[in-house]
């Protein structure tokens, strides 16, 4: 019986001491364990009107400081400010998974400005956003220039998931996959992958892949995109220097596309349809087309409006429906498809 009673307090002793070790540093600093978080416990307050953005961002990096781990979003309307800057919008850490109700919504605020994020991925590695909807403010907008309004803007990031969002009416695009800096040493995003997502009706493109490699998308039905040029489905479409010159790293690599479905808005004063898919060098038409995109598989889809590959090098297209014109530069294989009209670029 004494045995078992001393038995007994050591196992305490052992799991004081393991509290001690997980709660305090070295110093003796308290270093709170956050792998689950709740944005109401940070000030959230879903329907009220009121400006959320800065509870998210405390309870994203309450979990980023600690390791990393899950911020919960109940179902509701929270209103969040969209900014152009850097340390501004939804900014997420490193080993964060944003995990929203399928009947969240972030509400985006009215702005001004030409650029802006809703949700910020920048210089982060191991980011899930899952769930949720991010509604734009494409009619409400406090100003008539700009086109780079992102309701997720990812920058120079790693192993980033996005996955189940509705992603709909937005001053720019509904995705944007690129860089900080075309000029410096951290250059573009990898391992991207968007599935299950709805992405439509936002002012530019509903995808724009600027700067990224190893990026699959499937499983998404990304629609309407219609406002200002070039109301792509999605726009493979890296930032060229003068001349159409494109760097070796500026070069997107292994885009997979699959089990997707793109439907373009039908335009008016053409005699066809906007782009569903683009890959182009918007230096192509005078002559200087350098490659912008190699390794391009598109599977099992189906595309409802043009399709261009003017600046795509192994382009391959699989079991996919062109219900639109095929324009191309660059040849393209394709193994049972249907194109509805298929035509050479003279320039």
């Amino acid at each position: 019986m004494r045995k078992e009673i001393v038995w007994g307090s050591v196992i305490k002793t052992v799991f004081a001491m393991c509290a001690v070790m997980v709660f305090f540093g070295p110093a003796g600093t308290l270093k709170v364990s956050a792998k689950d978080v709740n944005v109401k416990n940070y000030g959230a307050v879903a329907d009220d009107k009121m400006d959320d953005t800065d509870a998210f961002n405390a309870a994203i990096e309450t979990a980023g400081k600690t390791g990393g781990g899950t911020v919960r979003v109940p179902a509701g309307r929270y209103y969040i400010s969209a900014s152009p800057a850097i340390n501004e919008g939804i900014c997420m850490w490193s080993n964060v998974k944003l995990l929203m109700s399928p009947n969240t919504i972030l509400q985006v605020r009215p702005n001004p400005y030409e650029t802006y994020h809703v949700i910020n991925v920048f210089g982060v590695t191991n980011v899930d956003i899952v769930g949720g909807q991010i509604r734009g403010e494409r009619y409400r907008h406090q100003g008539t220039t700009g086109e780079y309004g992102m309701g997720i803007r990812v920058r120079d990031s790693k192993n980033v998931l996005i996955q189940n969002v509705t992603i709909k009416d937005n001053w720019g695009d509904g995705i944007y996959l690129g860089t900080m800096n075309d000029y410096d040493s951290l250059y573009g995003c990898s391992k991207v992958t968007i599935k299950g997502c709805t992405i439509s009706n936002n002012r530019r493109n509903n995808i724009t892949i600027a700067d990224a490699n190893l990026v699959n998308i499937e499983n998404c039905v990304i629609k309407n995109a219609n406002g200002i040029a070039p109301q792509c489905g999605i726009d493979i479409e890296p930032n060229v220097q003068d001349g159409g010159f494109i760097q070796e790293n500026q070069v997107c690599k292994s885009i997979n596309i699959k089990n997707t479905k793109i439907t373009c808005v039908k335009s008016g004063n053409t005699k066809g349809e906007y782009f569903a898919l683009m890959i182009i060098n918007n230096w192509f038409s005078i002559g200087k087309n350098k490659t912008v995109a190699e390794n391009v598989k598109i599977d099992n889809c189906n595309l409802g409006g043009y399709v261009g590959n003017y600046s795509g090098k192994n382009v391959s297209m699989r079991k996919t429906n062109i219900k639109g014109t095929f324009i191309y530069l660059r040849n393209t294989k394709f193994k049972n498809c249907k194109v509805k009209k298929k035509e050479r670029w003279n320039g």
